[in-house]
C-alpha cells in the first residue's frame, strides 16, 4: 500500500478506568417484601469497567444481572449472564456471574389460598372472582415465622391492569402476599378467573 501523505489525524476516545461493587436486580417481587430479608452472594463482588467520565461519575455499583424471585429454591446456585450497562465495557473477560443465597434459618410451607380479591381495577363494571382456591402454593420464609403463619394470612392479589375491558371470563396472573411478613415470599406462578360484566 502507498500513502501519498506521512502523517494523519485521528480521534482517540479515552476512557476512564473504576472498580465498582455488583448488584443484583430483581424482578416479581411481592408488594411488601423486603429484598434485604434475603442474604446473597456473587461469585464476583467487583467488576473493573471503563467508561466515559460522564457515565462513571454518577456510579457507585452497577446491577449487572436480573433474577426472578418466583424461580428461587433453597440451597440452588444460579449462574446468571452478566448485562452491563450501555457505555460499560468489563476490564475482566468476565461473561457471567454465580448467584447463592444463604438459606440457613429458612423453609418452604405449602398453603391453599382462599383469600382472592382485585386490586386497582381500572376496569369499568363488575369484577367478580371466579376461583374459590388457588391450591399447593409455595412459601419460602423464616422457619419460624412459616410455623406460625395460617393460610387465611396469605392473600392472592389481582391486579387490575391484568384485566381486559372486554367483557366475560378471564384467567388472569395473581400476585400472593402475606401482609402480616416482610420476609415471606412465594415462589411458582398462578393464575384465576374473573367474571367481567362490562
Amino acid at each position: 500500500t502507498t500513502l501519498s501523505a506521512y502523517s494523519a489525524e485521528g480521534v482517540l476516545q479515552v476512557y476512564q478506568v473504576k472498580e465498582l461493587p455488583l448488584t443484583i436486580n430483581f424482578i416479581n417481587v411481592p408488594t411488601g417484601f423486603d429484598i434485604s430479608t434475603l442474604d446473597y452472594h456473587l461469585d464476583q463482588e467487583t467488576l473493573l469497567v471503563a467508561g466515559s467520565e460522564k457515565t462513571l461519575s454518577g456510579l457507585t455499583e452497577i446491577s449487572v444481572a436480573s433474577f426472578d424471585l418466583s424461580t428461587f429454591q433453597l440451597g440452588k446456585t444460579y449462574p446468571l449472564a452478566l448485562q452491563l450497562p450501555t457505555g460499560l465495557v468489563s476490564q475482566e473477560g468476565i461473561t457471567a456471574v454465580n448467584l447463592t443465597f444463604d438459606t440457613e434459618g429458612l423453609a418452604e410451607k405449602t398453603v391453599d389460598v382462599s383469600n382472592i380479591r382485585v386490586v386497582n381495577s381500572a376496569v369499568e363494571g363488575s369484577v367478580s372472582v371466579i376461583t374459590n382456591r388457588i391450591k399447593s402454593v409455595t412459601l419460602i420464609g423464616p422457619e419460624e415465622e412459616l410455623e406460625k403463619l395460617s393460610s387465611f394470612q396469605v392473600e392472592a392479589q389481582i391486579l387490575g391492569q391484568d384485566i381486559t375491558v372486554t367483557g366475560g371470563q378471564q384467567n388472569v396472573p395473581v400476585q400472593i402476599v402475606v401482609p402480616s411478613s416482610s420476609s415471606i415470599f412465594a415462589v411458582g406462578n398462578y393464575t384465576a378467573s374473573v367474571q367481567v360484566d362490562a
